[in-house]
């Protein structure tokens, strides 16, 4: 299976609903998404 990681940037489009971003993240359904921990302190700290 492969896996993606989400940075700060596509993570917060995606969480916006950017159309681009959602058609892509969704088109690959059957794959492992994860993101890094830089990214959680990003989001957790605004």
């Amino acid at each position: 299976m492969k896996r993606y990681v989400l940075d700060t940037d596509i993570l917060r489009l995606f969480q916006e609903g950017h159309e681009a971003v959602c058609q892509r993240i969704c088109a690959h359904a059957l794959v492992e998404l994860a993101t890094t921990v830089i990214t959680v302190e990003e989001q957790l700290s605004g």
